[in-house]
C-alpha cells in the first residue's frame, strides 16, 4: 500500500497553501506582515543540495521569510524599537521585552521557497485560542520555536507545516517531518529534512519506484524511516472506533503528534494520504457515558487540527463513526470549500524507543484496573450499586509526573514530594493510568513503560484524593495487586 501524491488535478493551484495560510493569520489578526528578504531555511538547502542543484534550470538556494504581527505598522516599529532599546539598560530588560512582544502580537512565521510550484516551506504559526465552539482546544503536540528579527528574539508555539514538493517528499515524507519536529524537544535526535527522511525511507526498498522524485511512501517505508532517524515506530491499526477514538487522544494528550494514515474513494480507485495531528477538540463540559459501569476519558475527543500539506497547518476536522469504524470528516472553512471524508485505517506514532508499552496496551491495563475496583466494591465493600469508574491513560516523562503533583492548584506540599521522590523510583518514562469515582477520588496508577503487558512492573499507586471515603483501602488493593509501593504521597504526613 502506497500513501500516494495527489493527482496533478487536485495540485494545480500552487499557491491554494498560501491561500489557507493568509486566511489562517488573518483569522488570528494579523495586521501587518515583515519580510525577511534573504534568509537560508536548513530543510530548503539541504533538499537544494539533493535534488534541485541538479535541474538544468537552477533554482536558488535562498528562501523569503514572512513574519506575522498582530499590530499595525507604526505601533510595531515602535515596539521593536522599544525591546531594542532595553538592551542597554540589561540583557535580561531585553529578555522580558522579547517575551512580552511575542505573547502581545508574534504569529509566528511562513518560508517561502523559491519553487513556483510548491513555494510554501516551514511555517510555524500561532495555534487556535483554547475555546472554540462547543468544545475545548488542546494543542499538546506544539512546542517553542525562535526566530530573530531586526535585533529582537521573537518565539511562537507552534508544530511546523510545509507544502510536499513531490520531488524530494510526498505527504508522507512531510507528515513525518511534522511529527519528529515536536519530539526533538524532549529527546536527542537527528534533525530530520525531508530529504533526509526520504533517503532513510528508500534505503533498502523501493517498491514504487525511484527514492526522487518521491512516488510516496508505503508504510513499511514510513515505519523505516522513523526507525532510521533513531526512533521507535508504534503502528497501530485503527480498528473500531472506540480503539482509535482512545489511541488518538491519549497520544495527542501524551505531547505525540501522531502521523494519521487515511483512505477513500477517488476518480481512479482509493486514494491514501497522511497528516500530523497537532491538537485535538475536546468535549466540554463532558459528561462520560459508561459502559458496563466504565467510562473513558478519551470519548470526549471530539476532532482533531491536522497538518494536511495539501491545505495548510491546523486544518479542522470532525471525529466521526461509521459502521463500526474511525473516519475524519474535513469541516469546509475558508479556503477548505467542500467537506472532505477519509477512512481511518493506521495511526503511526513516533516513540522513544525505551518505551515498549503500547497506547493499546496501557489502555487494555487500565480496563482491567477498572474491573478490579468494581470486583472490590461488590465483594469486599459489599457495595451493591457502585458509582462509575472513569479511566484515563497517558504517557509521561517521569519528571513531568513529580512536576505536575508539585505545582498542582491542591498539591500535598514539598515535604510530600520530596518524600515521593526519595521513596519511589521513576523510569524515564512512566504509563500513567487515572481511575476515578466519588468513593475513592483520582487514583494513578504509574507503570514502566520498559516492560510489557504480560510482564508489567508498577512503581506506585498514588491517590492523589486521600480525603475520598474508601480512598485508602482501595490504594492498598491495588498496590497489592501490583506488588507496587502502596499508598504513596497521598498518604505520607
Amino acid at each position: 500500500m502506497r500513501l500516494d501524491v495527489p493527482p496533478f488535478a487536485r495540485t494545480k493551484d500552487p499557491l491554494r497553501q498560501l491561500q489557507y495560510i493568509e486566511a489562517y493569520v488573518k483569522g488570528l489578526g494579523c495586521a501587518t506582515v515583515v519580510v525577511e528578504g534573504h534568509y537560508i531555511d536548513r530543510d530548503h538547502i539541504e533538499d537544494h543540495s539533493a535534488f534541485y542543484s541538479r535541474n538544468f534550470v537552477s533554482y536558488p538556494n535562498c528562501c523569503t521569510r514572512l513574519h506575522f504581527f498582530a499590530l499595525d505598522e507604526a505601533a510595531l516599529r515602535e515596539e521593536l524599537k522599544s525591546v531594542v532599546d532595553s538592551g542597554k539598560d540589561s540583557r535580561s530588560a531585553y529578555g522580558e521585552a522579547c517575551e512580552a512582544l511575542s505573547r502581545k502580537a508574534y504569529l509566528g512565521w511562513s518560508v517561502l521557497k523559491p519553487l513556483h510550484g510548491c513555494p510554501v516551506g516551514r511555517t510555524i504559526l500561532r495555534t487556535y485560542n483554547e475555546q472554540g465552539d462547543k468544545g475545548r482546544r488542546v494543542f499538546p503536540c506544539v512546542r517553542r520555536y525562535r526566530a530573530h528579527l531586526l535585533g529582537v528574539e521573537l518565539a511562537v508555539y507552534g508544530l511546523p507545516f510545509q507544502q510536499q514538493d513531490t520531488g524530494v517528499s510526498a505527504c508522507a515524507t512531510t507528515a513525518i517531518w511534522a511529527a519528529l519536529h515536536h519530539f526533538r524537544e524532549v529527546e536527542q535526535v537527528a534533525a530530520a529534512t525531508p530529504a533526509h527522511i526520504t533517503s532513510v525511507a528508500s534505503r533498502y526498498s523501493l517498491p514504487f519506484g525511484r527514492p526522487m522524485p518521491s512516488e510516496g511512501l508505503s508504510i513499511e517505508q514510513m515505519c523505516q524511516a522513523i526507525q532510521g532517524m533513531g526512533v521507535s515506530p508504534h503502528l497501530h491499526k485503527a480498528g473500531n472506533f472506540s480503539t482509535a477514538q482512545s489511541i488518538i487522544y491519549s497520544a495527542t494528550m501524551s505531547g505525540m503528534a501522531s502521523i494519521l494514515i487515511l483512505q477513500r474513494e477517488g476518480e481512479k480507485g482509493k486514494e491514501r494520504h497522511a497528516v500530523t495531528t497537532a491538537g485535538i477538540k475536546l468535549k466540554e463540559p463532558f459528561t462520560p457515558v459508561p459502559l458496563e459501569g466504565i467510562a473513558e476519558q478519551s470519548t470526549q475527543l471530539m476532532g482533531a487540527y491536522v497538518h494536511d500539506d495539501r491545505w495548510g497547518p491546523y486544518v479542522s476536522a470532525v471525529f466521526e463513526k461509521e459502521q463500526d469504524g474511525a473516519w475524519l470528516r474535513y469541516l469546509p472553512r475558508g479556503v477548505v470549500k467542500e467537506e472532505e471524508k477519509w477512512e481511518l485505517t493506521h495511526i503511526l506514532i513516533p516513540m522513544h524507543s525505551k518505551i515498549r508499552l503500547s497506547f493499546g496496551g496501557l489502555q487494555e491495563v487500565a480496563m482491567e484496573v477498572a474491573k478490579w475496583i468494581k470486583v472490590y466494591f461488590a465483594v469486599q465493600l459489599k457495595i451493591a450499586d457502585e458509582p462509575e469508574i472513569t479511566i484515563d491513560s497517558l504517557i509521561l516523562r517521569g519528571y513531568q509526573y513529580v512536576e505536575d503533583i508539585l505545582f498542582e492548584k491542591d498539591g500535598f506540599g514539598a515535604d510530600n514530594v520530596r518524600q515521593f521522590s526519595s521513596e519511589v523510583s521513576l523510569p524515564r518514562y512512566i504509563g500513567r493510568i487515572r481511575v476515578e469515582n466519588p468513593l475513592t477520588g483520582v487514583i494513578d496508577i504509574l507503570v514502566d513503560t520498559t516492560g510489557t503487558v504480560r510482564n508489567l512492573y508498577c512503581s506506585a499507586v498514588v491517590c492523589r484524593t486521600p480525603a475520598a471515603k474508601h480512598a485508602r483501602a482501595v490504594g492498598d488493593y491495588l498496590a497489592g495487586k501490583f506488588k507496587a509501593h502502596p499508598g504513596a504521597f497521598g498518604f505520607l504526613k
